[in-house]
């Protein structure tokens, strides 16, 4: 199980975790120092994720600056290198999560919430 799937397979964390009714993962941290020192991956900018008492959409041109910055980044990375920019990864993700959390109502029932 990946940290990021944790809303993917919340069943299989709640029985690795052994959690009781009325408790649900819905984040995972890790904490520690790693082995090697990780090249540092470029974040949105904080306008596109912080907002007061309104929610803005981003302006295109910051985006499209974005995904280059990002391009850049995935293409000279020291592992792992791909060709990929941030909303092409947001969209293929689209397309391929409502699938993996097809039960997360279901599961969120199972640990007695939502209740009819």
């Amino acid at each position: 199980m990946l940290l990021g799937s944790i809303l993917n397979d919340p069943r299989q964390l709640i029985a690795l975790l052994g959690l009781p009714q009325l408790t649900f993962p819905v984040l995972g941290l890790l904490v520690g120092h790693p082995a090697q020192a990780p090249q540092e991956k470029p974040r949105l900018p904080e306008a596109a994720v912080h907002f007061e008492n309104h929610y803005a959409l981003p302006e295109p041109l910051a985006m499209g600056a974005y995904d280059q910055v990002i391009h850049d980044y995935y293409a000279t990375r020291d592992t792992n290198r791909r060709e990929e920019t941030f909303t092409a990864r947001i969209a293929r993700f689209a397309q391929v999560l409502p699938e993996k959390r097809g039960d997360l109502q279901a599961a969120i029932r199972e640990q007695g919430f939502l209740a009819e």
